[in-house]
């Protein structure tokens, strides 16, 4: 016979308990309340100096004069190896059955080894670790930051003069410019993705384009509020402004104040609130959900929109004189290590994944605008994103931005939470 023993706690459930305790009581005396909003100026100015500061770290870790990694002979220089993270666009074109078969059968000789490397955040991990080993791949998808710090260290090989002027051109100016330092261009776009003004057709008959007439948008239901998500960067850009630019924060001109006084008159006048200022999933969701009439987000969300319960439509972002857009983050890059002696390899390769069997029909489908031209000449392209595509703009190309833009997401989050308590605001409410 089997003596079942009392239950009792072991010693982690006793810990969770303590730990669940201690979280109550916390909660109870407010010792959790995160941290307090601070005005406008006052978040502005701390992402200015947080930002300077990293510029000026960025200044002594790399040489202004780039020196690139000397090339070596590889074991097979017919095996062109392609590491890619999770992907709309890529992943899709390298797992599409018959899409690296097709290549093969079109390049007789070459092999396309594309190697699945997990989400982004574990991808980091593995290309941190390779680099260290010396173990890289050929071709790999990755943030732009990061291809600007590779860049600088010397890993990637420059594309102008590497690739036929017949495919750089093709690639959209922007978008090539986008990857351009010291006069080079280093990386190519992964897809085509850019922010735009996702609207409800049932609400909204013309999307607004100007903030004016941000201003004056009211939808056509009650208890539906304007607009979601408001990017501050893409606002900050259309006003001519600058998060960082030429080694320096911009977050001190006029422009920086005048952007964010505009996204707060939004919260401040009902047209959105702070919670989806702050997170533009939230504000998506809310828009998903019939909340909202519009709101800003990627357009690698318009597949999410095809369940909704009303037509869903796609627009530039709203600017303080018209219409503006981001481009999308990631980038296509060349490792220096084989590049010269797979140099016909890697161009077949790349000319693949930025041309019609990736980049065209169902990329399209997803909300990704073809980042060659001639293959966007015959693709069928959701409407409004070309739109938006041609208005977009692109961060600057450096290591830094992603640690900035951090920065400033921590600081305006602070910011929208902000409400002005002066005799003066309380009389203009009223």
């Amino acid at each position: 016979m089997t003596t079942r023993r009392p239950y009792a706690f072991g010693r982690g459930a006793r810990l969770c308990c303590r730990a669940l305790m201690v979280f109550v009581a916390a909660a109870a005396c407010g010792c959790l309340a995160g941290p307090e909003p601070i005005p406008p100026k006052e978040a502005l100015n701390r992402a200015h100096q947080r930002i300077t500061r990293l510029l000026d770290e960025e200044r002594t870790q790399y040489p202004a004069a780039m020196a690139i990694e000397s090339p070596e002979i590889p074991a097979d220089p017919a095996r062109i190896v392609v590491w890619y993270p999770s992907h709309p666009i890529i992943a899709a074109g390298l797992r599409r059955p018959g899409g690296p078969a097709a290549f093969e059968q079109a390049h007789p000789g070459l092999k396309l080894d594309g190697q699945f490397i997990g989400e982004w955040h574990v991808a980091v991990q593995k290309l941190t670790v390779a680099l260290a080993a010396g173990d890289v791949p050929d071709i790999a998808v990755v943030e732009r930051s990061w291809a600007a710090r590779l860049a600088q260290a010397g890993r990637l090989m420059p594309l102008d003069g590497f690739l036929p002027l017949e495919v750089l051109d093709d690639i959209h100016p922007a978008a090539r410019d986008a990857y351009a330092m010291q006069g080079r261009v280093w990386a190519l776009p992964a897809d085509g993705f850019c922010s735009v003004l996702f609207f409800n057709r049932d609400l909204v008959a013309n999307a607004p384009e100007t903030w004016d007439e941000l201003r004056n948008a009211a939808p056509g239901a009650k208890a539906v509020r304007a607009i979601g998500y408001v990017p501050f960067v893409e606002s900050l850009w259309s006003a001519g402004g600058r998060v960082c630019e030429l080694n320096q924060s911009g977050l001190t001109a006029p422009a920086a104040m005048r952007t964010l006084e505009f996204l707060l008159e939004l919260r401040d006048s009902g047209r959105t609130e702070a919670r989806m200022l702050q997170d533009p999933a939230w504000g998506f969701s809310a828009f998903l959900n019939g909340d909202v009439a519009m709101t800003v987000g990627s357009s690698e969300w318009l597949p999410q929109t095809f369940g909704a319960k009303f037509s869903a439509g796609m627009a530039p972002v709203p600017g303080e004189s018209g219409p503006v857009s981001r481009l999308g983050d990631m980038a296509l890059v060349v490792f220096a290590k084989y590049a010269p002696a797979k140099r016909e390899g890697i161009v077949a390769v790349l000319d693949f994944l930025t041309g019609p069997a990736v980049q065209s029909g169902e990329a399209a489908f997803r909300g990704s605008m073809p980042v060659r031209q001639s293959v966007a000449d015959t693709a069928e392209i959701p409407a409004g994103l070309r739109e938006a595509y041609a208005a977009a703009q692109a961060p600057p190309f450096t290591g830094v931005w992603s640690a900035a833009e951090f920065e400033l997401w921590s600081a305006l989050e602070l910011t929208y939470r902000w409400a002005d308590q002066t005799e003066d605001s309380r009389n203009k409410a009223q």
